[in-house]
């Protein structure tokens, strides 16, 4: 299920996000052959310490899902300009690399990647990506793992013939509140226009 508490973290905390996309090996340009055989999602970076210190250190960031990245990457649309920024900084003489992060996200399905990468990308903006509205699905995504995690946590606390108190943990209060400080009318409409594509979605 995609955790929702991490995905908040990927876009407001660097290190966490390094985390995720730095499993100890990345992946230069002229190494594409070596990316991973599997669908996951990827994210091209200027770096020169193998290591992202700051969000606008991005350029751009992908998902491959019905093949894997290593074959996504072998005709990938924007890897003559990514090869032209690489060669222009050598030129230069700089010591940044064009390099590229990639993350499985093994328990996560090819469709809520695809929400996760379009999120990843509305919140941090890359300069080589193009985000013209929200994910509005990402919401009933997340209103869905709350809810399962409200299931999961919720506790009966007293309980008498007039009243019954019930306790929940903080985080879980704090989604619920976010949610539905956000839930205008607008994102309610889109909520229930994407949920027919939602449950007739097949991977």
């Amino acid at each position: 299920m995609l955790d929702i508490l991490t995905v908040k973290k990927l876009t407001t905390d660097i290190k966490t996000f390094s985390n995720f996309f730095n499993s100890g090996k990345i992946y230069d340009l002229n190494d594409l052959e070596s990316l991973p055989n599997s669908p996951g999602i990827y994210v091209v970076a200027l770096n020169n310490k193998k290591e992202l210190e700051e969000f606008s250190q991005i350029l751009y960031i992908g998902v491959a899902t019905q093949q894997t990245v290593a074959k996504r990457w072998q005709n990938h649309h924007k890897i003559r300009a990514f090869k032209f920024i690489q060669e222009l900084i050598q030129k230069l003489g700089g010591n940044t690399s064009v390099v590229i992060y990639t993350s499985s996200f093994n328990n996560l399905s090819g469709y809520a990647l695809r929400v996760l990468e379009k999120k990843l990308i509305w919140d941090l903006k890359p300069p080589f990506n193009v985000v013209t509205n929200y994910p509005v699905k990402y919401y009933w995504l997340q209103w869905s793992q709350t809810l399962h995690r409200l299931a999961r946590t919720i506790r009966i606390v007293d309980q008498n013939d007039d009243d019954m108190k019930i306790s929940m943990p903080g985080d879980v209060l704090l989604d619920l509140r976010e949610l539905i400080s956000s839930s205008d009318e607008k994102k309610l409409i889109n909520y229930a226009d994407s949920m027919e594509k939602l449950y007739g979605h097949k991977d």
